[in-house]
Protein backbone atom coordinates (compact mmCIF):
# COMPACT_ATOMS: atom_id res chain seq x y z
CA UNK A 1 0.00 0.00 0.00
CA UNK A 2 2.67 2.31 0.42
CA UNK A 3 4.56 2.23 -3.05
CA UNK A 4 1.05 4.64 -4.71
CA UNK A 5 2.13 8.23 -3.82
CA UNK A 6 -1.48 10.29 -4.37
CA UNK A 7 -1.76 13.82 -4.98
CA UNK A 8 -4.17 14.95 -2.08
CA UNK A 9 -7.28 17.83 -3.05
CA UNK A 10 -9.30 18.76 -0.45
CA UNK A 11 -12.74 19.86 -1.86
CA UNK A 12 -14.76 21.59 0.79
CA UNK A 13 -17.70 23.47 0.14
CA UNK A 14 -18.30 26.96 1.67
CA UNK A 15 -20.97 28.95 1.37
CA UNK A 16 -22.67 32.29 2.25
CA UNK A 17 -25.63 33.06 4.34
CA UNK A 18 -27.32 36.21 3.17
CA UNK A 19 -28.26 38.49 5.60
CA UNK A 20 -31.56 39.33 5.97
CA UNK A 21 -33.57 42.19 6.32
CA UNK A 22 -35.26 43.44 9.24
CA UNK A 23 -38.95 43.41 9.45
CA UNK A 24 -39.67 47.14 7.93
CA UNK A 25 -39.54 45.12 4.61
CA UNK A 26 -36.86 46.52 3.67
CA UNK A 27 -34.61 44.47 0.79
CA UNK A 28 -32.51 41.63 1.92
CA UNK A 29 -28.97 42.79 1.82
CA UNK A 30 -26.16 40.00 1.43
CA UNK A 31 -22.83 40.57 2.60
CA UNK A 32 -19.61 39.21 0.19
CA UNK A 33 -18.14 36.07 1.84
CA UNK A 34 -14.51 36.89 3.07
CA UNK A 35 -12.03 34.80 1.78
CA UNK A 36 -9.70 32.90 4.29
CA UNK A 37 -6.37 33.58 3.44
CA UNK A 38 -3.98 30.00 3.27
CA UNK A 39 -0.37 29.55 3.49
CA UNK A 40 1.40 26.55 2.12
CA UNK A 41 4.13 25.57 4.07
CA UNK A 42 7.26 23.53 2.99
CA UNK A 43 7.67 20.61 5.64
CA UNK A 44 11.30 20.04 5.09
CA UNK A 45 13.48 17.20 5.17
CA UNK A 46 15.82 15.96 7.72
CA UNK A 47 18.57 17.28 5.29
CA UNK A 48 18.01 14.58 2.79
CA UNK A 49 16.53 15.27 -0.38
CA UNK A 50 13.08 13.87 0.14
CA UNK A 51 9.97 14.16 2.64
CA UNK A 52 7.00 12.15 2.04
CA UNK A 53 3.25 11.12 3.48
CA UNK A 54 1.83 7.65 2.51
CA UNK A 55 -2.18 7.75 1.31
CA UNK A 56 -3.55 4.49 2.05
CA UNK A 57 -4.39 3.59 6.09
CA UNK A 58 -2.21 7.09 7.35
CA UNK A 59 -3.60 9.71 9.39
CA UNK A 60 -1.01 12.48 9.22
CA UNK A 61 -2.77 15.14 10.73
CA UNK A 62 -4.17 15.44 13.77
CA UNK A 63 -7.25 18.06 15.61
CA UNK A 64 -4.55 19.95 16.97
CA UNK A 65 -2.67 20.84 13.95
CA UNK A 66 0.35 18.72 14.80
CA UNK A 67 1.68 17.32 11.28
CA UNK A 68 4.03 13.89 11.24
CA UNK A 69 5.73 12.44 8.39
CA UNK A 70 8.82 10.69 7.12
CA UNK A 71 11.89 12.14 5.97
CA UNK A 72 15.14 11.90 4.81
CA UNK A 73 18.48 12.13 6.53
CA UNK A 74 21.40 13.85 4.79
CA UNK A 75 23.10 10.29 5.57
CA UNK A 76 22.69 6.81 3.00
CA UNK A 77 21.61 3.87 5.30
CA UNK A 78 23.94 1.39 5.40
CA UNK A 79 21.29 -1.77 5.22
CA UNK A 80 19.13 -0.08 1.95
CA UNK A 81 17.57 -1.26 0.84
CA UNK A 82 16.49 -1.41 4.38
CA UNK A 83 12.74 -3.27 3.60
CA UNK A 84 9.88 -3.60 1.72
CA UNK A 85 8.16 -1.20 3.90
CA UNK A 86 10.48 1.45 3.03
CA UNK A 87 9.23 1.65 -0.31
CA UNK A 88 8.55 5.32 -1.51
CA UNK A 89 5.51 6.02 -2.79
CA UNK A 90 6.95 6.08 -6.94
CA UNK A 91 8.27 2.62 -6.67
CA UNK A 92 11.70 2.62 -5.83
CA UNK A 93 14.01 1.93 -2.45
CA UNK A 94 15.22 5.10 -0.79
CA UNK A 95 18.54 4.83 -0.14
CA UNK A 96 18.43 7.16 2.92
CA UNK A 97 18.01 6.97 6.07
CA UNK A 98 14.42 7.90 6.68
CA UNK A 99 12.83 9.28 10.30
CA UNK A 100 9.85 10.06 11.18
CA UNK A 101 8.74 13.53 11.97
CA UNK A 102 6.47 15.66 14.02
CA UNK A 103 5.78 19.00 12.88
CA UNK A 104 4.00 21.81 15.14
CA UNK A 105 3.71 25.48 14.84
CA UNK A 106 6.46 25.59 12.88
CA UNK A 107 9.03 23.12 14.58
CA UNK A 108 10.32 20.04 13.59
CA UNK A 109 11.09 17.20 15.90
CA UNK A 110 12.64 14.36 14.59
CA UNK A 111 11.18 11.26 16.44
CA UNK A 112 14.44 8.77 15.28
CA UNK A 113 14.39 5.16 15.33
CA UNK A 114 14.87 2.49 17.60
CA UNK A 115 18.44 1.81 19.19
CA UNK A 116 20.33 -0.23 17.15
CA UNK A 117 17.67 0.13 13.85
CA UNK A 118 18.28 3.19 11.26
CA UNK A 119 15.05 4.05 9.59
CA UNK A 120 11.77 4.30 10.91
CA UNK A 121 8.40 4.93 8.96
CA UNK A 122 4.98 6.64 9.88
CA UNK A 123 1.47 5.39 9.42
CA UNK A 124 -0.88 7.51 12.23
CA UNK A 125 -0.79 9.97 14.48
CA UNK A 126 -3.82 10.54 17.10
CA UNK A 127 -4.81 13.58 18.87
CA UNK A 128 -2.70 13.19 21.72
CA UNK A 129 0.16 13.44 19.56
CA UNK A 130 0.97 9.35 19.83
CA UNK A 131 2.34 8.21 16.81
CA UNK A 132 3.00 4.44 15.65
CA UNK A 133 4.79 2.67 12.64
CA UNK A 134 7.81 1.08 12.72
CA UNK A 135 11.25 1.12 12.61
CA UNK A 136 14.41 -1.38 11.88
CA UNK A 137 16.29 -2.53 14.75
CA UNK A 138 19.30 -3.42 13.59
CA UNK A 139 19.32 -7.08 13.11
CA UNK A 140 19.11 -8.89 9.74
CA UNK A 141 15.99 -11.51 9.66
CA UNK A 142 17.82 -14.46 9.27
CA UNK A 143 14.76 -15.88 6.91
CA UNK A 144 14.45 -13.17 4.36
CA UNK A 145 18.35 -10.99 4.26
CA UNK A 146 16.60 -7.60 4.80
CA UNK A 147 17.25 -6.05 8.26
CA UNK A 148 13.84 -6.60 10.76
CA UNK A 149 11.69 -4.21 10.76
CA UNK A 150 9.33 -3.72 14.34
CA UNK A 151 5.70 -1.45 15.49
CA UNK A 152 6.46 1.18 17.56
CA UNK A 153 4.88 3.80 19.29
CA UNK A 154 6.36 7.07 19.79
CA UNK A 155 4.92 8.77 23.36
CA UNK A 156 6.75 12.09 24.87
CA UNK A 157 9.67 11.65 23.36
CA UNK A 158 10.48 7.96 23.99
CA UNK A 159 9.72 5.08 21.30
CA UNK A 160 8.43 1.80 22.42
CA UNK A 161 9.24 -1.71 20.70
CA UNK A 162 5.51 -3.19 20.39
CA UNK A 163 7.11 -6.55 19.70
CA UNK A 164 5.89 -9.45 18.12
CA UNK A 165 4.14 -12.62 18.14
CA UNK A 166 6.76 -14.83 18.28
CA UNK A 167 8.19 -14.10 14.63
CA UNK A 168 11.08 -11.66 13.88
CA UNK A 169 8.49 -9.00 12.20
CA UNK A 170 5.73 -6.51 12.88
CA UNK A 171 4.06 -3.48 12.18
CA UNK A 172 1.73 -0.54 13.83
CA UNK A 173 -1.08 0.36 11.10
CA UNK A 174 -3.43 2.49 13.81
CA UNK A 175 -4.47 3.97 17.01
CA UNK A 176 -7.02 5.58 18.91
CA UNK A 177 -7.15 7.97 21.11
CA UNK A 178 -7.70 5.79 24.04
CA UNK A 179 -3.62 4.48 22.87
CA UNK A 180 -4.24 1.07 21.67
CA UNK A 181 -2.94 0.27 18.88
CA UNK A 182 -3.63 -2.28 15.98
CA UNK A 183 -1.82 -3.51 13.14
CA UNK A 184 0.35 -7.44 12.57
CA UNK A 185 3.32 -9.09 14.19
CA UNK A 186 4.67 -12.55 12.67
CA UNK A 187 4.52 -15.97 14.63
CA UNK A 188 6.85 -18.39 13.78
CA UNK A 189 4.96 -20.32 11.25
CA UNK A 190 6.40 -20.32 7.97
CA UNK A 191 4.16 -18.94 4.93
CA UNK A 192 4.27 -17.59 1.51
CA UNK A 193 1.26 -15.60 1.15
CA UNK A 194 2.49 -12.82 3.66
CA UNK A 195 2.60 -10.16 1.59
CA UNK A 196 -0.94 -10.64 0.57
CA UNK A 197 -1.96 -8.57 3.65
CA UNK A 198 0.21 -5.75 3.45
CA UNK A 199 2.84 -7.06 5.88
CA UNK A 200 5.94 -8.64 5.05
CA UNK A 201 9.06 -11.52 6.37
CA UNK A 202 8.72 -15.25 5.63
CA UNK A 203 6.41 -16.48 8.20
CA UNK A 204 2.58 -15.65 9.39
CA UNK A 205 1.35 -12.88 10.15
CA UNK A 206 -1.49 -11.93 12.19
CA UNK A 207 -3.60 -9.14 12.99
CA UNK A 208 -2.68 -7.71 16.87
CA UNK A 209 -4.14 -5.33 18.88
CA UNK A 210 -2.06 -3.43 21.70
CA UNK A 211 -3.75 -2.44 24.81
CA UNK A 212 -1.30 -1.39 28.38
CA UNK A 213 1.57 -2.85 26.89
CA UNK A 214 -0.15 -6.37 26.15
CA UNK A 215 0.01 -7.86 23.04
CA UNK A 216 -3.66 -9.78 21.43
CA UNK A 217 -3.36 -12.16 18.16
CA UNK A 218 -7.08 -11.56 16.68
CA UNK A 219 -6.36 -14.50 14.56
CA UNK A 220 -7.75 -15.02 11.08
CA UNK A 221 -10.78 -15.43 9.11
CA UNK A 222 -9.50 -19.48 8.15
CA UNK A 223 -6.45 -18.35 6.14
CA UNK A 224 -2.49 -18.09 7.09
CA UNK A 225 -2.74 -14.25 7.56
CA UNK A 226 -4.29 -11.20 8.74
CA UNK A 227 -4.03 -7.32 9.46
CA UNK A 228 -5.59 -5.04 11.49
CA UNK A 229 -5.61 -1.41 9.92
CA UNK A 230 -7.94 0.57 11.81
CA UNK A 231 -9.23 1.10 15.22
CA UNK A 232 -11.83 3.40 16.73
CA UNK A 233 -12.58 4.99 20.07
CA UNK A 234 -14.79 1.78 20.84
CA UNK A 235 -11.99 -0.36 20.53
CA UNK A 236 -13.51 -1.80 17.13
CA UNK A 237 -11.10 -2.85 14.91
CA UNK A 238 -10.67 -3.07 10.74
CA UNK A 239 -8.76 -5.01 9.09
CA UNK A 240 -8.22 -7.82 5.87
CA UNK A 241 -7.89 -11.57 6.13
CA UNK A 242 -7.14 -14.54 3.97
CA UNK A 243 -10.12 -16.76 4.04
CA UNK A 244 -8.05 -20.29 3.12
CA UNK A 245 -4.90 -21.57 2.51
CA UNK A 246 -6.17 -22.13 -1.22
CA UNK A 247 -5.05 -19.72 -4.37
CA UNK A 248 -7.58 -18.64 -6.19
CA UNK A 249 -7.24 -19.66 -10.25
CA UNK A 250 -7.91 -15.91 -10.90
CA UNK A 251 -5.43 -14.37 -8.83
CA UNK A 252 -2.67 -16.83 -7.50
CA UNK A 253 -3.47 -15.92 -3.63
CA UNK A 254 -6.31 -16.81 -1.73
CA UNK A 255 -9.14 -14.95 -1.03
CA UNK A 256 -8.82 -11.84 0.65
CA UNK A 257 -11.93 -10.64 2.75
CA UNK A 258 -12.30 -7.30 4.95
CA UNK A 259 -13.28 -7.90 8.72
CA UNK A 260 -14.61 -6.52 11.39
CA UNK A 261 -13.75 -6.81 14.65
CA UNK A 262 -15.25 -6.61 18.36
CA UNK A 263 -15.84 -7.99 21.58
CA UNK A 264 -13.32 -10.79 20.68
CA UNK A 265 -14.90 -11.82 17.29
CA UNK A 266 -14.00 -11.53 14.03
CA UNK A 267 -16.95 -10.59 11.11
CA UNK A 268 -16.12 -11.14 8.12
CA UNK A 269 -17.53 -8.40 5.73
CA UNK A 270 -18.01 -10.39 2.74
CA UNK A 271 -16.48 -8.60 -0.95
CA UNK A 272 -19.00 -7.88 -4.10
CA UNK A 273 -18.45 -11.19 -5.75
CA UNK A 274 -14.56 -10.56 -6.44
CA UNK A 275 -11.74 -12.72 -3.95
CA UNK A 276 -10.28 -9.53 -2.78
CA UNK A 277 -11.53 -6.54 -0.52
CA UNK A 278 -9.88 -3.79 1.30
CA UNK A 279 -11.15 -1.78 4.11
CA UNK A 280 -10.43 2.26 3.95
CA UNK A 281 -11.84 3.49 6.41
CA UNK A 282 -13.90 2.98 10.01
CA UNK A 283 -15.79 5.35 12.17
CA UNK A 284 -17.09 5.52 15.78
CA UNK A 285 -20.25 4.07 14.41
CA UNK A 286 -18.98 1.02 13.78
CA UNK A 287 -19.35 1.43 9.48
CA UNK A 288 -16.46 0.21 7.05
CA UNK A 289 -15.62 1.67 3.84
CA UNK A 290 -13.55 0.21 1.49
CA UNK A 291 -13.13 -1.66 -2.14
CA UNK A 292 -13.88 -4.50 -3.31
CA UNK A 293 -13.52 -6.57 -6.79
CA UNK A 294 -16.62 -7.89 -8.46
CA UNK A 295 -17.30 -11.30 -10.09
CA UNK A 296 -14.44 -11.89 -11.94
CA UNK A 297 -12.10 -9.99 -10.42
CA UNK A 298 -11.75 -7.27 -13.46
CA UNK A 299 -13.58 -4.34 -11.78
CA UNK A 300 -13.25 -2.85 -8.48
CA UNK A 301 -16.09 -0.47 -6.27
CA UNK A 302 -16.56 1.12 -3.49
CA UNK A 303 -18.44 -0.59 -0.70
CA UNK A 304 -20.06 0.48 2.70
CA UNK A 305 -20.81 -1.97 5.48
CA UNK A 306 -23.22 -1.08 8.02
CA UNK A 307 -25.17 -3.10 10.85
CA UNK A 308 -24.21 -6.32 9.05
CA UNK A 309 -25.16 -4.94 5.11
CA UNK A 310 -22.75 -4.52 2.89
CA UNK A 311 -23.21 -2.40 -0.02
CA UNK A 312 -21.79 -1.28 -2.97
CA UNK A 313 -21.46 2.35 -3.53
CA UNK A 314 -22.36 4.21 -7.15
CA UNK A 315 -18.87 5.00 -8.45
CA UNK A 316 -17.43 6.94 -11.13
CA UNK A 317 -14.63 6.33 -14.02
CA UNK A 318 -12.91 8.93 -15.65
CA UNK A 319 -10.82 8.82 -18.63
CA UNK A 320 -7.01 10.34 -17.57
CA UNK A 321 -6.56 12.23 -20.51
CA UNK A 322 -2.65 12.51 -20.38
CA UNK A 323 -2.46 8.01 -19.98
CA UNK A 324 -5.60 7.40 -21.91
CA UNK A 325 -6.41 4.79 -19.05
CA UNK A 326 -9.76 4.81 -16.78
CA UNK A 327 -9.38 5.65 -13.09
CA UNK A 328 -11.74 3.84 -10.73
CA UNK A 329 -13.45 5.81 -8.08
CA UNK A 330 -13.18 4.55 -4.70
CA UNK A 331 -14.41 5.87 -0.97
CA UNK A 332 -11.02 6.49 1.16
CA UNK A 333 -12.60 8.31 4.15
CA UNK A 334 -15.59 8.22 6.37
CA UNK A 335 -17.34 10.59 8.42
CA UNK A 336 -19.24 10.04 11.64
CA UNK A 337 -22.48 11.62 10.26
CA UNK A 338 -22.82 8.10 8.32
CA UNK A 339 -21.74 9.85 5.31
CA UNK A 340 -19.12 8.18 3.17
CA UNK A 341 -16.27 10.58 1.16
CA UNK A 342 -15.04 9.53 -2.12
CA UNK A 343 -12.10 9.40 -4.00
CA UNK A 344 -10.08 8.86 -7.07
CA UNK A 345 -6.70 7.51 -7.31
CA UNK A 346 -3.96 7.26 -9.75
CA UNK A 347 -1.06 5.32 -8.75
CA UNK A 348 3.10 5.69 -9.38
CA UNK A 349 3.23 9.17 -9.94
CA UNK A 350 7.15 9.91 -10.75
CA UNK A 351 8.57 12.77 -9.62
CA UNK A 352 12.74 13.79 -8.99
CA UNK A 353 11.67 14.83 -5.54
CA UNK A 354 8.01 14.84 -2.97
CA UNK A 355 8.46 17.78 -0.66
CA UNK A 356 5.60 17.66 2.13
CA UNK A 357 3.47 20.81 2.37
CA UNK A 358 0.53 21.99 4.57
CA UNK A 359 -2.35 24.90 4.33
CA UNK A 360 -3.24 26.66 7.19
CA UNK A 361 -5.90 29.01 7.98
CA UNK A 362 -9.07 29.91 9.49
CA UNK A 363 -12.14 27.42 9.67
CA UNK A 364 -14.09 26.81 6.12
CA UNK A 365 -17.83 26.33 6.85
CA UNK A 366 -18.76 22.50 4.71
CA UNK A 367 -21.58 22.23 2.70
CA UNK A 368 -21.87 18.89 4.28
CA UNK A 369 -20.03 17.20 1.42
CA UNK A 370 -15.83 16.93 1.88
CA UNK A 371 -13.95 14.37 0.05
CA UNK A 372 -10.53 13.83 -0.25
CA UNK A 373 -9.37 13.08 -4.32
CA UNK A 374 -6.45 12.04 -6.09
CA UNK A 375 -6.30 10.65 -9.63
CA UNK A 376 -3.82 7.76 -10.76
CA UNK A 377 -3.67 4.56 -12.63
CA UNK A 378 -2.61 1.22 -11.85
Amino acid sequence: MKDRLKVFIALVCGFAIPLLSSAQGTPAQSNTAKHHHYKLIDLGTLGGPQSVIFETATRALNQRGTVAYIADTANFDPNNPQNPIFLYPDGYFDPYIQHVVQWRNGKQTDLGALPGGTSSYLQWINDRGMVVGGSTNGVIDPLTGYPETVAILWEDGKVYNLGTLGGNESGAYSLNNLGQVVGWASNTIPDEFTTWVFAQGATQAHATFWKNGVIEDLGTLGGPDSVAVFVNDLGQVAGQSLTSFIPNASSGFPTQDPFLWENGKMIDLGTLGGTNGYPYALNNRGQVVGISNLAGDQNWHAFLWDRGVLKACRVARALIPSSGKMARCTISALSESRAPMRSASIHRVRSSAHRLTVSLGATTRSCGNTAQSSISTP
